[in-house]
């Protein structure tokens, strides 16, 4: 029958790589043993790494080993705060420890999906958002009041039976402007006498009834409204443009890194590009923490 193996003492500053494996439990003496990897975060419940390989990157001067811990994480996740746990050998905070015992306690997190591209990961304000909309919108009020008129001046031409009314009609007070002109009936007729009249009109295939003067001003009146919101959408169009012309000449920002993480200035990340494929790949990621003992 094979004999257990006793425990064993090591300095913790001695320990030069950790192996750590999911599902695997540590070794324990004076405490009871815990998980070799414990994940945290929500990302957590869709991926966890299998393996992960912590390496000693020395004292921090305070008596505390810094480690570089790393594992094949998905492109579009990243360590978030790291730490190393291991049991002392006689006490909690004790330098020396269980062979065996180190376990690592570690976040995931998600990062913007823009860092993966290279793009700028600030997200656009609400007034930017805001300038965005009312821009398209007018440049789609613009479009189709040109569009429109267009067509109309088309029906005008070949069917003037189908031709729609003005755009201005349709406007707040814009349809009342034909109730006048009923005053105009004293004037002498045909067969009264009067005044001498002027040579009937000359014969057109497509007789034209409306007054002289009126059709002009409901043309000024159409074409006036469509210039009125077509200079409308072009001075909101140059304004935003000028707006993010300017954006882009200021100086940049300095790049900011999302605070996914309560304790993210205790750590940073690394990320070496394996060649497994851009975003939506495998890559592999490291992050940086320190060790307690228990």
């Amino acid at each position: 029958m094979a004999r257990s193996r006793p425990p064993q003492k090591v300095r913790l500053g001695n320990i030069k790589t950790l192996t750590l494996r999911r599902g695997a439990l540590t070794a324990a003496r004076r405490t009871a043993p815990i998980s070799q990897l414990t994940c945290h975060g929500r990302p957590c419940a869709a991926y966890e790494p299998d393996i992960v390989q912590c390496t000693n990157n020395g004292d921090d001067g305070l008596g505390n080993v810094q480690w570089r811990c790393e594992a094949d994480l998905p492109a579009g996740l990243r360590f978030g705060r790291v730490e190393v746990s291991c049991e002392g050998w006689s006490r909690a905070g004790d330098a020396d420890v269980l062979q065996g015992s180190c376990g690592l306690d570690y976040d995931l997190v998600r990062i913007h999906s823009g860092l993966e591209r290279g793009e700028d990961p600030t997200i656009p304000s609400s007034f930017d958002r805001t300038v965005s909309k009312l821009f398209y919108a007018l440049y789609a009020a613009a479009a189709f009041i040109m569009l429109y008129s267009f067509i109309r001046s088309l029906l005008a031409r070949f069917a003037p039976s189908l031709t729609p009314p003005p755009l201005s009609s349709f406007w707040p007070g814009g349809g009342g402007g034909g109730g006048g002109g009923g005053g105009g009936g004293g004037g002498p007729g045909p067969g009264f006498g009067g005044g001498p009249r002027g040579p009937p009109p000359p014969y057109a295939k497509h007789y034209d009834s409306t007054p002289p003067g009126v059709g002009a001003a409901t043309s000024s009146a159409s074409g006036s409204g469509a210039g009125f919101w077509t200079g409308l959408a072009a001075g909101a169009a140059g304004t935003y443009l000028a707006t993010q012309a300017r954006q882009r000449q200021s100086p940049a920002p300095a790049p900011r890194v999302h605070d996914y993480a309560a304790a993210r200035d205790r750590f940073r990340f690394d990320d070496d590009d394996r060649g497994e494929g851009s975003s939506g790949g495998m890559r592999r990621a490291a992050g940086f923490g320190g060790t307690t003992t228990r």
